[in-house]
């Protein structure tokens, strides 16, 4: 079957040019940083860093460093294309990505999963699979390590501790969608959002986020008015601030009290990665 275009994509909106490249060596340090380390020298989570890399043996990482590129995707970027075949893999640091589910031209899509810097795009590639009806689009804009689908292969059998990594993060992204399924079908538009908006912080680790109603709304699979409205009755509450496209938590504890459980779930689940 060949691909679907993008501008076939209900929800999605027109392709944007794919993210600027940046080759990284271990001397060269990325913009907006002069602290960068290679991937797996620096213990624990940094906002600009990938997990699955982050905590690969120096031997691992000594390898896929050389390899890698630094892409900056832009808000609403399709990375790939319902039905593209994989040509490279991408480790978000900053960006965050939906997995959205295409069903046909003139049905709205659904975005079935999120992907951050705990995660990767092309999973199924890494597991000997093939990507099925389902794209891949940025909702946060950010930066991604990006290495070559055939380059990627020609050191699997020389990494097998980020193999079995992406293993268990396959099944956490599982879950991810299970919970997300029910969360849809239990919960209301305001214990949703919330969570989201908890989601979106805690993985980029620095506010305001940028994000706007839309790409709120396209990740809930909710009409931009009623995400303004719920976010309103949020900003009411002063549990969040919300201006021009900019998300500041302000009652941390009281967002997390207004979010249903099916947050707290699906982030226990990557942290057992």
């Amino acid at each position: 079957m060949c691909p679907m275009h993008p501008e076939h994509l209900s929800g999605i909106g027109p392709p944007r040019p794919r993210g600027s490249q940046t080759n990284l060596t271990p001397e060269q340090t990325p913009p907006g940083r002069d602290d960068v380390r290679p991937p797996g020298s620096t213990p624990g989570v940094h906002t600009e860093q990938n997990v699955l890399l982050g905590e690969l043996p120096p031997r691992e990482a000594e390898l896929l460093l050389p390899r890698l590129q630094r892409i900056t995707f832009g808000d609403g970027e399709v990375v790939r294309a319902a039905g593209e075949p994989i040509t490279a893999l991408h480790f978000p640091e900053t960006a965050i990505v939906s997995w959205v589910l295409v069903p046909g031209p003139g049905r709205r899509s659904v975005d079935a999963a999120t992907i951050g810097c705990e995660g990767v795009l092309g999973v199924q590639h890494i597991l000997g699979g093939q990507p099925g009806r389902e794209a891949l689009v940025t909702r946060v804009a950010g930066t991604a390590l990006r290495i070559g689908a055939a380059d990627f292969d020609r050191l699997t059998p020389a990494v097998p501790a980020l193999i079995r990594r992406v293993g268990r993060y396959a099944a956490s992204l599982l879950g991810q969608m299970a919970q997300t399924a029910l969360c849809v079908q239990s919960h209301t538009i305001e214990q949703r959002l919330a969570g989201l908006i908890l989601s979106i912080v805690d993985r980029d680790g620095r506010e305001p986020v940028m994000v706007t109603h839309e790409q709120l709304g396209l990740m809930l699979g909710i009409r931009r008015p009623g995400i303004t409205h719920v976010a309103a009755i949020l900003r009411e509450r002063g549990l969040v601030e919300y201006r021009r496209g900019r998300v500041t938590v302000t009652d941390h504890a009281g967002l997390t009290a207004a979010a249903c459980d099916c947050h707290r779930v699906i982030d226990s689940g990557r942290e057992r990665q």
